[in-house]
Protein backbone atom coordinates (compact mmCIF):
# COMPACT_ATOMS: atom_id res chain seq x y z
CA UNK A 1 0.00 0.00 0.00
CA UNK A 2 3.04 2.42 1.29
CA UNK A 3 4.86 1.62 -2.10
CA UNK A 4 1.50 2.44 -4.44
CA UNK A 5 1.24 5.90 -2.78
CA UNK A 6 5.15 6.37 -3.40
CA UNK A 7 4.57 5.27 -6.80
CA UNK A 8 1.63 7.44 -7.59
CA UNK A 9 3.34 10.56 -5.49
CA UNK A 10 6.48 9.83 -8.13
CA UNK A 11 4.70 10.13 -11.02
CA UNK A 12 2.84 13.52 -10.18
CA UNK A 13 6.19 14.90 -9.27
CA UNK A 14 7.66 13.82 -12.00
CA UNK A 15 4.76 15.43 -14.36
CA UNK A 16 4.88 18.96 -12.64
CA UNK A 17 8.68 19.08 -12.64
CA UNK A 18 8.80 18.23 -16.53
CA UNK A 19 6.05 20.73 -16.99
CA UNK A 20 7.10 23.19 -15.24
CA UNK A 21 10.91 22.84 -15.84
CA UNK A 22 10.48 24.66 -18.95
CA UNK A 23 9.76 28.52 -18.79
CA UNK A 24 6.23 29.21 -20.62
CA UNK A 25 4.86 32.45 -20.42
CA UNK A 26 1.54 33.45 -21.82
CA UNK A 27 2.94 34.98 -24.56
CA UNK A 28 4.81 31.24 -26.15
CA UNK A 29 1.38 29.75 -25.04
CA UNK A 30 -0.60 31.83 -27.11
CA UNK A 31 1.54 32.06 -30.34
CA UNK A 32 3.33 35.28 -30.06
CA UNK A 33 7.21 35.24 -30.59
CA UNK A 34 8.91 38.06 -29.31
CA UNK A 35 7.31 42.15 -29.49
CA UNK A 36 9.16 43.48 -32.40
CA UNK A 37 7.18 45.94 -33.16
CA UNK A 38 5.50 47.06 -29.46
CA UNK A 39 2.28 45.88 -30.10
CA UNK A 40 0.63 42.97 -27.85
CA UNK A 41 -0.87 39.88 -29.12
CA UNK A 42 -3.42 39.67 -26.42
CA UNK A 43 -5.26 43.32 -27.89
CA UNK A 44 -6.30 44.00 -31.42
CA UNK A 45 -7.50 48.02 -32.16
CA UNK A 46 -9.88 47.95 -35.13
CA UNK A 47 -9.43 51.89 -35.54
CA UNK A 48 -12.73 53.71 -36.71
CA UNK A 49 -15.86 50.89 -36.90
CA UNK A 50 -18.31 51.85 -39.13
CA UNK A 51 -19.73 48.53 -39.73
CA UNK A 52 -22.35 46.47 -37.82
CA UNK A 53 -20.17 43.86 -37.31
CA UNK A 54 -16.55 43.53 -36.96
CA UNK A 55 -13.97 40.14 -36.65
CA UNK A 56 -10.60 39.60 -35.74
CA UNK A 57 -8.83 36.29 -35.56
CA UNK A 58 -6.41 35.39 -32.73
CA UNK A 59 -3.80 32.81 -33.24
CA UNK A 60 -2.88 30.23 -30.56
CA UNK A 61 0.16 28.33 -30.82
CA UNK A 62 0.57 25.31 -28.39
CA UNK A 63 4.40 24.67 -28.59
CA UNK A 64 3.90 21.87 -25.30
CA UNK A 65 4.14 17.90 -26.06
CA UNK A 66 0.67 18.15 -24.59
CA UNK A 67 -2.43 18.85 -26.59
CA UNK A 68 -3.85 22.04 -24.57
CA UNK A 69 -7.92 22.35 -24.60
CA UNK A 70 -10.33 25.72 -24.73
CA UNK A 71 -12.54 25.06 -21.80
CA UNK A 72 -14.16 27.88 -21.84
CA UNK A 73 -14.61 31.42 -23.13
CA UNK A 74 -16.14 34.61 -21.09
CA UNK A 75 -17.06 37.66 -22.96
CA UNK A 76 -18.24 41.23 -23.00
CA UNK A 77 -21.50 42.49 -23.87
CA UNK A 78 -21.38 43.14 -27.65
CA UNK A 79 -18.30 40.47 -28.18
CA UNK A 80 -19.38 37.24 -29.70
CA UNK A 81 -16.55 34.49 -29.80
CA UNK A 82 -16.01 31.49 -32.40
CA UNK A 83 -13.61 28.90 -31.54
CA UNK A 84 -13.42 26.39 -34.75
CA UNK A 85 -11.14 24.13 -33.39
CA UNK A 86 -11.44 23.55 -29.80
CA UNK A 87 -8.47 21.14 -28.77
CA UNK A 88 -4.83 22.22 -30.17
CA UNK A 89 -2.41 19.31 -30.70
CA UNK A 90 1.19 19.81 -30.13
CA UNK A 91 3.02 21.93 -32.40
CA UNK A 92 0.26 22.80 -34.11
CA UNK A 93 -2.08 26.29 -34.26
CA UNK A 94 -5.49 27.31 -33.37
CA UNK A 95 -7.79 30.51 -33.30
CA UNK A 96 -9.85 32.72 -31.88
CA UNK A 97 -12.37 34.64 -34.16
CA UNK A 98 -14.32 37.75 -31.96
CA UNK A 99 -17.02 39.35 -33.50
CA UNK A 100 -17.67 43.09 -32.53
CA UNK A 101 -21.64 44.08 -32.50
CA UNK A 102 -21.34 47.78 -32.35
CA UNK A 103 -25.34 47.94 -31.87
CA UNK A 104 -24.83 46.08 -28.53
CA UNK A 105 -22.13 47.62 -27.39
CA UNK A 106 -22.27 49.42 -23.98
CA UNK A 107 -21.13 52.90 -24.78
CA UNK A 108 -20.93 55.81 -22.82
CA UNK A 109 -18.74 57.48 -25.08
CA UNK A 110 -17.74 56.50 -28.94
CA UNK A 111 -14.71 54.79 -27.59
CA UNK A 112 -14.71 50.96 -27.27
CA UNK A 113 -12.61 48.85 -25.00
CA UNK A 114 -13.79 45.30 -24.51
CA UNK A 115 -12.06 42.33 -22.78
CA UNK A 116 -12.82 38.45 -22.89
CA UNK A 117 -10.94 35.43 -21.57
CA UNK A 118 -9.95 32.48 -22.69
CA UNK A 119 -9.32 29.39 -20.35
CA UNK A 120 -7.02 26.70 -21.26
CA UNK A 121 -6.61 23.43 -19.84
CA UNK A 122 -3.80 20.84 -20.47
CA UNK A 123 -4.38 16.96 -18.73
CA UNK A 124 -1.11 16.76 -17.57
CA UNK A 125 -1.97 12.92 -16.14
CA UNK A 126 -4.58 10.77 -15.19
CA UNK A 127 -6.03 12.89 -12.31
CA UNK A 128 -3.85 16.25 -12.64
CA UNK A 129 -5.26 18.98 -14.98
CA UNK A 130 -3.48 22.56 -15.27
CA UNK A 131 -5.75 25.87 -16.41
CA UNK A 132 -4.92 29.11 -16.74
CA UNK A 133 -6.59 32.04 -18.39
CA UNK A 134 -5.90 34.89 -20.39
CA UNK A 135 -7.81 38.05 -20.96
CA UNK A 136 -7.67 39.62 -24.50
CA UNK A 137 -8.93 43.20 -25.61
CA UNK A 138 -10.20 44.19 -28.42
CA UNK A 139 -10.71 48.27 -29.03
CA UNK A 140 -11.68 50.76 -31.31
CA UNK A 141 -14.32 53.88 -32.31
CA UNK A 142 -18.04 53.52 -33.41
CA UNK A 143 -18.41 56.22 -35.81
Amino acid sequence: MIMKKLALLLTVFISFSSLFGQVIDEGQLFGSTRNLHGKSTNSYDFGIVNQDVVAHEFFIYNPDVIDIEIAYVTASQGLAILIPQKTIKSKEEGKIIVYVHKNYLDLNEKKFSEDFSVTIKQHVSFDVTISKTYVYTVMGYVE
